[in-house]
Formats: structure tokens, sequence, C-alpha cells
């Protein structure tokens, strides 16, 4: 499984709709432990959701601009489809994600050799992105303190304060 990375939420592609009952039972559950726990899957080039579009919604629902993802390609996963009637395929859920044609949802089933790698991301700072614009890059292994990478001197800043924030 690959690292662990923040992306902005205004990247990733949803491939199917979502339950908006369950999209927000997600969102008070991340609300009220404080932190994100686990990753969005994507696909690596066009950020399309792989596994994780209820908590890509709830992330919407709170606001977030930043949550933690876990990039791979289709080569890494097993697919299958939980509803007849639906051609299920790494290029139709790419060209759907592309169109925003969105899948029922439930409609895809992504299975991975590994499971995805946990994360305790606090909320406060998956917000603190609105205070520095969208141009920030963690790696985590899910270990101590993220490994924050800002590129440009201007956010030599921000980098402080999220290295140092708890």
């Amino acid at each position: 499984m690959k690292d662990i990375v923040l992306r902005s939420v205004l990247d990733l592609r949803a491939t199917e709709e979502t339950d908006s009952p369950h999209a927000d039972a997600v969102a008070s559950l991340i609300l009220r432990a404080g932190v994100w726990t686990t990753p969005v899957c994507i696909e690596r080039e066009t950020g399309a959701v792989m596994d994780g579009h209820h908590r890509l919604a709830a992330a919407h629902r709170l606001g977030l601009q930043m949550i933690p993802v876990v990039s791979l390609t289709y080569d890494q996963v097993e697919l299958r489809a939980w509803r007849d009637g639906f051609e299920v395929s790494p290029t139709e859920i790419m060209r759907r994600a592309l169109a925003g044609d969105l899948y029922p949802p439930k409609t895809t089933r992504h299975l991975f050799a590994e499971a995805l790698p946990p994360c305790l991301v606090p909320l406060a700072r998956l917000r603190l992105e609105q205070e520095f614009g969208r141009h920030m890059d963690w790696v985590w292994n899910g270990e101590g303190t993220p490994n924050v990478q800002v590129p440009g001197a201007r956010y030599g800043v921000a980098e402080r304060r999220l290295r140092t924030a708890a």
C-alpha cells in the first residue's frame, strides 16, 4: 500500500452517488472523533474515488479542504459490480468520473490486496488549509508527525505551523 497523502477535496472525482443520511452519519462520526481515521482510496491519474464516497461527502459537509487519500492504479485492485445492468470497468469508471455521470450508490466494489492503512489526522489540520491555500502536500506513513511538504518560500509559515500543530 502507498503512503497517505493529503489532497484537496476539489481534486477528487466521485464515481458514485451517495446516500445522504449515511453521509450525514459519517460526518457526525468524524466530527465527534475529531480526527480522520480512514483515507479515501483514489485512482492515481484522475483522482476518481475507488473507495470512500461517503467519507468524501462527509468532508464536503464538514467544510474540509483537504483529506487523507491513498493513490492506486487499477492494476493494484480487483474490481467487481454490486448491481446488475451496469458496465463496471476501469475505463467506464474513469469516463464516468470525468463526465460527472455517477453510478448509483454502491454499484462498484474495489477490493485491495492490503487493507487501507489507518490514519489519525486531526480535523484542525484538515481545516488549516483554508488559511494557507491548496498548495500543500502531506506525506504520512501513519506514525508521528506528518511530513509536510509546502512548495515555495512564501509558505514557510504554513509549514512550521502545521508541523507543530497538535
